[in-house]
């Protein structure tokens, strides 16, 4: 029997990930990050999104960090603006949710918005979009959290 390196078997899942849109990519994220926090002992939970996720993909509950999945099959305007619009509606609509509608748990600690790139680089953010954006929600519910794309 053939045994994998760990190197192996990170080079499988991007690969797999690689092929992967819209609702599949949503679904191969759900297996890795349940895999990843069981590991590490955290609950992880993925809403159904049928009938709406309430702006939330996935979560880990007990850290309060939340994921958004961002994997189109294929651009509408530009991949630039297409994410950053794709961004501003999902975070603007769970901090929402979270601090005005008391769910999730009633508080954000971790925004991480994740994108299928298809082996491209993230566009360029040389107008600091998503920072301005986050400054501007922090200040707007008086919070404070962390963010990734």
């Amino acid at each position: 029997m053939v045994s994998l390196e760990k190197y192996d078997y990170i080079q499988s899942i991007t690969r797999n990930l690689r092929g992967t849109t819209d609702i599949n990519f949503q679904f191969s994220i759900r297996i890795i990050l349940k895999e990843y926090c069981s590991a590490n002992g955290l609950k992880y939970e993925m809403p159904n999104s049928s009938g709406g996720d309430d702006k939330c993909d996935g979560w880990i509950e007990n850290k309060c960090i939340f994921f958004q999945i961002y994997s189109p099959q294929q651009p509408k305007k530009s991949v630039r603006k297409d994410i950053q619009d794709k961004f501003k509606d999902d975070l603007t609509g769970l901090l929402s949710l979270v601090y005005n509608d008391g769910k999730w748990g009633g508080k954000v600690e971790e925004f991480i918005f994740l994108v299928n790139t298809f082996d491209r680089p993230l566009p360029h953010d040389s107008n600091r979009f998503f920072d301005n954006l986050v400054s501007e929600m922090k200040t707007k519910y008086g919070i404070d959290f962390q963010y990734r794309v």
